[in-house]
């Protein structure tokens, strides 16, 4: 499940650990593969075993492929 509320919070379930992490993009690795989000000072809210949530200004969100 992915969430967005408008373009400044993002909530995952079910991620698998984030793969990078910077203010401007971060690769969170899922069942599905390695979801992207870009943007402008990104932090993380909150991130248990299986739920991440993103706020920041996000840009865009997009699936990159299997991991």
């Amino acid at each position: 499940r992915l969430e967005m509320v408008g373009s400044r919070q993002l909530y995952l379930e079910h991620h698998t650990g984030l793969l990078a992490y910077t203010e401007e993009q971060i690769d969170a690795n899922t069942t599905a593969g390695v979801l992207r989000v870009r943007g402008e000072r990104l932090t993380l809210l909150a991130m248990t075993a299986g739920e991440l949530r993103i706020g920041g200004k996000i840009g865009s969100v997009e699936w990159v492929g299997p991991c």
